[in-house]
């Protein structure tokens, strides 16, 4: 038994990964109970460290989750104000500045982290959504543009047409 509490020792202090933490920890649970009895003399000091292992495990799971939605909190948060700042660009008439904006939001969206599993697909559909839009105003920009460029070319070449009727006549 006292190998397995020096196992359980290890993966205390060791285990980063807390499948595997969970995991290992009830294999060990497992030996613990397949050894059986120990000698009267020796059962309350062995079972007092094994309920403060267990103490120390759980603690420390508790600590993990604890960072874990303070992470999923402060992540969602940034998020947000990501699919806040993005809904904001529709608003820009600057393209140029608004083609920057647009891909540093989105660069800034991926470094985030993680958020909770609840908030996920609201949020995401929120910052696509107002993405598609900056991008749909982008691309009516170089539309407009490209059919006023269109425009200016069948004018000047008529222009053109005309100074030549003028030169030949």
């Amino acid at each position: 038994k006292r190998a397995v509490m020096d196992e359980m020792k290890r993966l205390i202090a060791e285990e980063e990964n807390i499948g595997s933490a969970f995991q290992r920890f009830k294999e060990l649970q497992e030996q613990w109970k397949t050894i059986g009895n120990v000698p009267a003399r020796d059962y309350r000091d062995l079972q007092s460290d094994y309920s403060h292992l267990l103490d120390d495990f759980f603690y420390n799971i508790r600590i993990y989750k604890e960072l874990r939605e303070h992470d999923l909190r402060k992540n969602t948060a940034l998020k947000q104000a990501l699919a806040s700042d993005m809904e904001s660009l529709a608003q820009e008439d600057n393209i140029k500045e608004l083609e920057g904006k647009v891909r540093e939001y989105q660069e800034k969206w991926h470094q985030v982290g993680p958020v909770s599993q609840d908030e996920w697909e609201a949020l995401r559909d929120r910052f696509w959504n107002a993405t598609r839009i900056v991008y749909d105003k982008v691309h009516e920009h170089y539309r407009a543009r490209r059919a006023e460029h269109e425009a200016n070319l069948a004018a000047k070449q008529g222009l053109v047409e005309k100074v030549r009727t003028l030169m030949d006549g």
